[in-house]
């Protein structure tokens, strides 16, 4: 083997160390992205469920009571699945967002 040879070899032996160096990295880091996504996926699931049942209840209240308060969008943006659940089953019985939120809103005072 020549001292060329030598060389090339070393070079070559170099190249892939750094570039397995670099795959193994690379591999780490999608190994741990996947992971981060497998675990955020379920929660971003279960807010765009909540941000949709929050839109369509929105919806039925302006049909059912015509034009309502920014601040009832706010709270139905901030009601948790459970309320938004109530509040969908107590409209069918309310006629008016007193109705709807009192009982909620006058225990919360």
């Amino acid at each position: 083997m020549t001292w060329q040879d030598a060389a090339l070899r070393r070079a070559l032996l170099w190249t892939f160390e750094r570039f397995a160096e670099g795959a193994a990295h690379f591999s780490k880091q999608l190994w741990e992205t996947e992971t981060m996504l497998a675990d955020r996926v379920p929660i971003w699931e279960e807010e765009l469920r909540q941000e949709g049942e929050a839109r369509a209840l929105l919806r039925q209240l302006r049909e059912r009571f015509g034009e309502v308060p920014d601040s009832v969008g706010t709270r139905l943006k901030s009601g948790t699945r459970e309320q938004l659940e109530v509040w969908t089953v107590r409209l069918l019985h309310s006629s008016s967002l007193d109705d709807l939120f009192g009982a909620e809103a006058a225990s919360q005072q």
